[in-house]
């Protein structure tokens, strides 16, 4: 997540999304939010889908690792739920201008 979180300071400033539009400004809020949301977004989906295919085929029913790993599937399912969901609204809102 430390990253992540480099990587999209960094990416912003040197590809200038950090800065204010100059037409249509949506502010600070929703110019750092959607992408942070997306990015979570996207890493929230790996782990799901890795987790998921990696207890199909890997691993064998009822030993403990099945079951850890299942349930890091289903909390960054959750994750990955909230966080499309907020990106969702933050992209109407970015969108609209509201």
């Amino acid at each position: 997540m430390l990253g992540l979180a480099l990587g999209l300071l960094v990416g912003m400033f040197v590809g200038g999304a950090a800065a204010p539009d100059e037409l249509a400004d949506m502010g600070d809020l929703l110019r750092w939010s959607a992408p942070s949301l997306r990015g979570i977004n996207d890493v929230a989906e790996a782990i799901t889908i890795g987790s998921l295919i990696f207890t199909a085929f890997a691993l064998v029913p009822g030993t403990k690792a099945f079951t850890s790993t299942l349930l890091a599937a289903a909390l960054s399912a959750g994750v990955w739920a909230l966080a499309g969901t907020a990106y969702l609204v933050t992209t109407y809102l970015a969108i609209t201008g509201s």
